[in-house]
């Protein structure tokens, strides 16, 4: 796994073609993420957003109010986001250098599906969170539903991990995902974390969404 993982961040911090699909995201594409965030999240909250890609959500939050702190595992992504007013830092989400209880808030889109080890990264979350903190995360739910209802009935995550195909002609496709994201397994992990489900898509929907107090 530590080859992957190391591959992992060398495409992403090389791929030109990958950070300009992430640039084409204009905010309508996080048009009912951002409103979730705003209706969740008071303005001048401290906030981390995990996988902060080009830096589109970060910045908009951060011209809103909000004090927001945007990392990536991509060098090459964190130097575009470094154009708006949000502050920016190259960093693995499976190990953040903050400290306890940072963070009013912690919010995430699309990446967590692209973590090798994703209860890592809820573990981290949790830990920068402050008691009564808010977690948003936006992913693909992309994992068999027969496999879902099973994790629901046994009530032990999965976590289900594939192999990505990092090839250079892919950008942002579903190809370079190295988890298959479910909201049984996330929702489920949490609870055992010590947070509350606040609101949550149902998990046969296509596109997942969580919305978390830690308690």
């Amino acid at each position: 796994m530590g080859n992957l993982k190391k591959d992992m961040k060398e495409f992403y911090s090389s791929s030109k073609p990958y950070l300009n699909q992430l640039k084409r995201h204009n905010l309508s594409v996080y048009g009912k993420y951002l409103d979730k965030i705003r209706r969740h999240i008071s303005p001048g909250s401290k906030i981390l957003d995990i996988g902060s890609g080009a830096g589109q959500v970060a910045n908009f939050l951060a011209d809103k109010g909000y004090d927001v702190t945007g990392i990536d595992i991509s060098p090459l992504f964190i130097k575009e986001s470094k154009k708006g007013k949000a502050q920016f830092k190259v960093m693995d989400s499976t190990s953040l250098k903050f400290k306890d209880n940072e963070f009013d808030a912690v919010i995430s889109a699309e990446t967590i599906e692209h973590v090798l080890e994703p209860w890592k990264m809820l573990d981290e979350a949790a830990r920068v969170i402050k008691q009564k903190g808010i977690l948003i995360l936006r992913y693909p739910n992309n994992q068999n539903k027969l496999k879902q209802f099973k994790t629901r009935l046994s009530k032990k995550p999965l976590f289900e991990i594939t192999l990505p195909n990092l090839s250079k002609d892919i950008f942002g496709e579903d190809e370079d995902l190295c988890h298959k994201a479910s909201t049984a397994d996330i929702s489920l992990y949490l609870k055992k974390k010590g947070f509350k489900i606040l609101e949550s898509k149902p998990f046969f929907w296509r596109a997942g969404q969580i919305v978390a107090r830690k308690q």
